[in-house]
């Protein structure tokens, strides 16, 4: 009996010392962990730059994909998953007007089987709203008589409108102030 009762001592006793080096082999991978996320790059707060507009994408906006940034265009995407939310910036010179512009987006989200909202007019901005199924969108267009803004928000207008109304704007004929209604 006795010795039954070593034997399940010695069995128990390796139990717990392979436990206790589970664990802390555990407790350093978790400790490791929460250190690489409070001290990621992606951790800390962006900024976008280009010739037409910065803006400080916070924690919830990133960039998504590779954005077009050259001296005289700028193309970008900006995602918030947060959110729901996605905003498609692009400036340049062109020869498309805003109106012409927006009617084009139109016709391209309609034969996605969306449904848009006439071109309404806010000062110098020309705008509408859509929805493709249950995603609402926003679109808009300004110009100062050399280029030509184009953003597209889908997902949370309002999310998107505050992000644009954040940004540090060069002309501020391409992004005028804008507060999209609630609905």
């Amino acid at each position: 009996m006795a010795l039954v009762a070593r034997s399940l001592l010695a069995r128990r006793s390796s139990l717990l010392a392979r436990l206790s080096t589970h664990l802390k082999t555990y407790a350093t991978a978790l400790a490791l962990s929460i250190g690489c996320l409070v001290l990621s790059p992606c951790a800390l707060a962006a900024t976008f730059e280009s010739n037409y507009f910065s803006v400080d994408l916070g924690q919830n906006w990133a960039v998504a994909g590779t954005p077009h940034n050259m001296g005289h265009s700028v193309n970008v995407n900006f995602v918030n998953r947060q959110a729901g939310s996605s905003i498609n910036v692009v400036v340049g010179a062109g020869t498309h007007k805003p109106y012409e512009l927006l009617t084009n987006l139109q016709q391209a989200l309609r034969a996605q089987g969306a449904r848009t909202e006439g071109i309404q007019q806010f000062n110098d901005l020309l705008y509408f709203e859509f929805n493709i199924g249950p995603i609402k969108g926003f679109a808009c267009s300004a110009t100062n008589q050399v280029d030509t803004a184009s953003i597209t928000i889908m997902g949370n207008p309002q999310v998107g409108i505050k992000l644009i109304q954040s940004f540090y704007d060069k002309d501020s004929d391409l992004f005028p102030d804008f507060v999209l209604k609630q609905r």
